[in-house]
């Protein structure tokens, strides 16, 4: 039999001696030693802060959804005495929405993750690399989806259409909290067209589109950097001008993600009826 060391079973005694509550199996103390654990590790550096070069298809071993214990939200909601804590760990925890993402080609995509990386390698932003987010442009997005509603629009809608000519052709920024830069494509009408389509697809079927992605209001954009210091921001654009724009390829799937962290729920390719 294992003699326990003293530090060891004055824990035990205490956790077995204290009162369980109400509706779990474990005491108030075993509890939050619990959550303060979990959380720890979730969101240690050795585990989730550590940012890998991407290249197009290729997921890092570093992110978000691999180490955050998603079940903690249940028993948060169910036990919320300890708002300090459960904050936290709802913050980390819960999605905050859910976006249709238009994706590209290999060639493009890489083009895209080489930005990525430069910037992440100079410790100028890595957050697109850690939540595992993936080249894109947002279509559509909402603190709430019908994801099977969803994914029948955008199954059918993308069996109608052809791959996309894209061309990134200039660089830019968004004056907002989240300090995003961006690559900005050539607003061509057949992007244009392809976007209004879709969103008259959602809207036969009852879908609302917010006012951010509305045919007369969207901005096309393909994030390359997000919570950008301010004093390093003339470095990203530097860096971003060393893309030689314009860079050209091919859209060519269509998919849903619910974010964050990004994980993606759907994805099809244009022009393809396979069943």
């Amino acid at each position: 039999m294992k003699l326990l060391k003293p530090f060891e079973l004055d824990l035990l005694v205490g956790i077995m001696a204290e009162k369980k509550i109400k509706g779990f199996a474990i005491s108030e103390a075993g509890f939050i030693n619990f959550l303060l654990m979990a959380s720890s590790i979730a969101t240690s550096p050795s585990l989730v802060g550590r940012v890998k070069p991407v290249h197009a298809g290729q997921r890092s071993n570093y992110f978000h959804e691999k180490y955050i214990i998603k079940e903690l939200v249940l028993v948060v909601e169910c036990y919320p005495r300890r708002p300090r804590v459960t904050n936290a760990l709802l913050n980390k925890t819960m999605s905050q929405g859910y976006a249709i993402e238009l994706y590209f080609d290999p060639a493009l995509e890489n083009q895209v993750l080489k930005a990525w990386n430069v910037l992440a390698r100079r410790q100028i932003s890595t957050q697109l690399i850690e939540i595992e987010s993936r080249p894109h442009i947002t279509l559509y997005s909402s603190p709430f989806a019908d994801i099977s509603k969803l994914e029948n629009i955008v199954k059918n809608f993308a069996s109608k259409q052809e791959p996309l000519p894209m061309s990134f052709s200039s660089i830019g920024s968004l004056p907002n909290d989240k300090n995003v830069l961006f690559l900005a494509p050539t607003p061509t009408l057949s992007l244009l067209q392809f976007h209004s389509q879709l969103c008259d697809a959602m809207k036969k079927e009852g879908i609302e589109v917010g006012d951010e992605h509305r045919p007369d209001t969207w901005i096309p954009l393909c994030p390359v950097a997000e919570e950008v210091p301010k004093t390093r921001m003339p470095e990203a654009f530097t860096v971003l001008r060393d893309l030689k724009l314009p860079i050209s390829g091919y859209a060519m799937d269509i998919g849903l993600v619910e974010y964050p962290p990004v994980r993606e729920l759907f994805s099809f390719m244009m022009g393809n009826t396979a069943e």
